[in-house]
């Protein structure tokens, strides 16, 4: 609870105190956004150097204005409470995992095959060829990174199979 009271009196209440309640817009909130990430006027950067708030950190300051539209809205004072969504937000989540092209393929493999051929010491050999035929593989089959961690052996399909799928 203390959170929102100091995010209303130190961030809010300053940007919004001379707006009514009701003046509050979806594009206002947007305001709001854009005023915290741009860098206040006359700031000394030799006293302390300028840099804008986190994400969630204006996520946080956003929803505290929310609960204070929502209390707004249950007491009568507003019609109905805006879309306070970020209109540009990025997504979190990894949707397209980008693919080696084929030149940097070539430059990993000939890498790989050229340390496990010859491995800075004598006993790194085995990690190296280890790596070099994981790199192949992965590169090969396209599974994700996840599915290649929790592969077990019985998951691969024997040559007797592959022999019988190819005929």
């Amino acid at each position: 609870m203390q959170g929102h009271k100091d995010r209303i009196r130190l961030h809010l209440l300053p940007h919004f105190e001379k707006m009514p309640v009701k003046s509050i817009t979806s594009g206002t909130a947007q305001e709001y956004r854009v005023k915290r990430m741009t860098k206040p006027e006359g700031w000394n950067d030799d006293e302390k150097e300028w840099k804008p708030p986190a994400r969630n950190t204006l996520h946080n300051e956003v929803v505290t204005l929310s609960m204070v539209l929502k209390t707004a809205y249950r007491h009568g004072w507003i019609e109905h409470v805006p879309d306070l969504s970020d209109p540009y937000r990025r997504q979190t989540k990894v949707e397209h995992r980008p693919w080696f092209t084929p030149n940097e393929y070539k430059l990993l493999y000939q890498a790989t095959r050229s340390n496990a051929a010859d491995p800075q010491r004598p006993h790194y050999r085995w990690h190296a060829e280890q790596l070099h035929d994981f790199v192949l593989f992965a590169a090969n089959t396209g599974l994700r990174p996840d599915e290649l961690k929790q592969l077990e052996f019985r998951d691969c399909p024997s040559s007797e199979h592959l022999a019988q799928l190819a005929a």
